[in-house]
């Protein structure tokens, strides 16, 4: 695929654009919960920790997106903040994304067509997906380079390349292994005879690259797996299909789905079993993925790279129908503008309820002064939530991840009420899900009684476990903490408990309450953090 002058400016234009876009939303709001994780490990493997979650906490795989980690580290290593790394990377995967689209919809011979379907060579970035990469998450380079692949099947060029993309695709999600085995098979069936030899000698490679990492990983790490994967195994498959299924398919996915399905139909015989062929691992990776847990899917990052694939898809259909005047194929046209204008008010919504959620909430700016007014060199810090807090704590402090995602010890084992009082934490932050009513936004809670009371356990996977365990802690050693109830969203499901002999209740709860008053975005919070 031969770089043209013109598509390329345009792709990177609307890369600037994106830019642009994403470093406005940060100076007004924050990056999300995980994300944040991603953050703190690579910060603290160039401050020279090594590839952990905090100081002297020994080597942890709690970040699996190991491609995306390294990429954010040489940026950072280069002085460049971790936020504004993920920024530029992700503007990286909007030319890749923008220049493939640019150059199917230009290919077309039916000058109407052509046309009317230009818009979407950048209107793909109203798809909601697009928070999540405004979030921190590596959702648009990731998806770009799938997209390519993809694109590289379609067009049956550079066919030999596809196990090197398969590997790349698998070192930057672990999920990511299931597109790069279906591409590399469906790259071997439809490249040419003469090909072969080079294309299994691409396959050893892609495999020598892929044994290398795991055995690296496996001994730097002590694991098969890592972390946020044991944790995952804990939750019911058939319970987390249903849930999955039943979130993609709600809004203007089913709008999609439909219309890739009236357009499938519309194909000829021929164009049919290619579409087949290049949806099939997508529908592969989609199904698989669903008998997971998917903790965090914030704007349906998982499930991007199959929504993206079909909206090329989507497009290559169209221009197939026009090559014979179809028609049908100015009614796919319009169809396709309908799931786009739904896709935008979806996007409207999203944005309005992010915006007004990130304006009433104390959560983003309250980390940074627990940092900064509570905790010290020594502590140990117990938390459920473990993006936004441990990313702002910048001491030698034991963060210890009650639900296991970055602690070995809860990842593979139950948490028991012994463990917690082993660790002793200074202060534990707990989310749990609970009917508690109130005005204020911060109580101090006088009456144990109200921590059990109050709590609604509705499954068996570890962030419950966390929920019910951590909770019977507190109640059972209530003569050691001042405890917290504090308003997030419209009730109060966090509880922080912090230590008596700290002397520093009142300290907290003058800084919960302030914290609801300030919507300081990571922008402001980096500033502050320089002064």
């Amino acid at each position: 695929m031969k770089l043209n002058l013109k598509k390329g400016i345009y792709s990177f234009l609307i890369a600037i654009f994106y830019v642009v876009i994403n470093i406005y939303y940060i100076s007004k709001m924050n990056f999300e919960e995980d994300a944040y994780i991603m953050f703190r490990y690579v910060e603290m493997f160039v401050k020279g920790y090594g590839i952990t979650f905090y100081p002297g906490g020994g080597h942890l795989e709690g970040a699996t997106d190991f491609l995306w980690f390294l990429l954010l580290s040489i940026l950072n290593k280069c002085y460049i903040d971790t936020g504004i790394a993920s920024i530029i990377l992700n503007s990286l995967g909007v030319f890749i994304i923008t220049y493939i689209l640019t150059s199917v919809i230009m290919k077309s011979k039916d000058k109407i067509i052509r046309n009317i379907l230009f818009p979407f060579s950048f209107l793909w970035l109203l798809i909601v997906p697009v928070f999540a990469a405004f979030g921190g998450f590596s959702v648009f380079l990731y998806s770009s380079i799938i997209l390519l692949t993809l694109h590289l099947l379609y067009k049956r060029v550079k066919i030999i390349w596809i196990p090197i993309l398969s590997i790349i695709i698998a070192l930057f999600r672990p999920d990511g292994v299931i597109l790069g085995i279906c591409f590399t098979i469906l790259g071997f069936f439809l490249s040419e005879k003469k090909n072969r030899k080079l294309y299994f000698v691409n396959v050893f490679i892609a495999a020598i690259v892929g044994i290398s990492y795991f055995l690296w990983r496996y001994n730097y790490f002590g694991e098969l797996l890592p972390l946020p994967l044991y944790v995952k195994q804990a939750t019911s498959i058939w319970k987390s299909f249903k849930i999955n299924i039943y979130d993609f398919t709600s809004g203007a996915v089913i709008v999609g789905i439909i219309l890739f399905v009236i357009c499938y139909i519309l194909q000829n015989k021929q164009e049919k079993k290619n579409i087949f062929l290049l949806e099939l691992p997508s529908i592969i990776f989609f199904l698989t993925i669903s008998l997971a847990h998917q903790s965090q899917n914030i704007a349906s990052r998982f499930q991007a790279p199959v929504i993206y694939m079909g909206y090329y898809l989507i497009i290559v259909m169209i221009i197939n129908l026009s090559k014979n005047k179809g028609k049908y194929r100015l009614v796919c046209v319009g169809l396709f503008y309908v799931l786009i204008l739904i896709s935008l008010c979806n996007s409207i919504a999203h944005i309005l309820w992010t915006y007004g959620h990130s304006k009433r909430s104390y959560i983003n700016v309250f980390p940074s002064k627990l940092a900064k007014n509570i905790l010290v060199d020594g502590n140990t810090l117990a938390v459920s939530e473990a993006g936004r807090i441990p990313y702002w704590v910048d001491k030698k402090v034991k963060i210890i991840d009650l639900v296991g995602l970055n602690t070995k010890y809860t990842a593979k084992n139950e948490i028991t009420e012994s463990y917690i009082a082993k660790l002793d934490p200074e202060v534990i932050m707990i989310f749990i899900h609970n009917t508690f009513k109130g005005t204020q936004n911060v109580y101090k809670i006088s009456d144990r009684n109200l921590i059990n009371r109050y709590i609604y356990i509705n499954g068996k996977g570890k962030e419950y476990q966390a929920m019910l365990v951590t909770s019977k802690f507190i109640y059972d050693h209530w003569d050691e903490y001042d405890v917290f109830m504090v308003r997030f969203l419209d009730y109060y499901p966090h509880v922080y408990a912090i230590k008596k002999r700290l002397n520093k209740s009142e300290l907290m709860f003058k800084l919960l309450n302030e914290s609801f008053n300030d919507s300081s975005s990571y922008w402001d919070l980096k500033m502050k953090k320089n002064e």
